[in-house]
């Protein structure tokens, strides 16, 4: 689940070009430059969130620019960890 301004709370549902990025992701250490509001960042949570579950050997890093963004990025896997089943977390 991720939570919108405009939307609310939905289900996550990748657009084909964010199955392109995650592929991206899961095939190389991948830096990405997009534009604003393409879903960049929530994807990129979402595949961060994935690889603490499925991959714990792994060291992630969270970095931004900005305090507020880093601090925005970690807001968005805090809330879609929260939203997971009690079994998952």
């Amino acid at each position: 689940m991720v939570q919108n301004p405009v939307h609310g709370v939905h289900p996550f549902v990748l657009y084909d070009y964010q199955e392109t990025l995650v592929s991206s992701y899961s095939k190389h250490n991948t830096i990405c430059a997009s534009s604003r509001q393409s879903g960049t960042s929530v994807t990129t949570m979402m595949y961060l969130l994935w690889e603490c579950f499925f991959k714990p050997e792994r060291t992630i890093m969270l970095v931004s620019n900005k305090i507020y963004a880093a601090r925005d990025n970690l807001q968005k896997i805090k809330f879609a960890y929260d939203a997971l089943p009690d079994w998952m977390k």
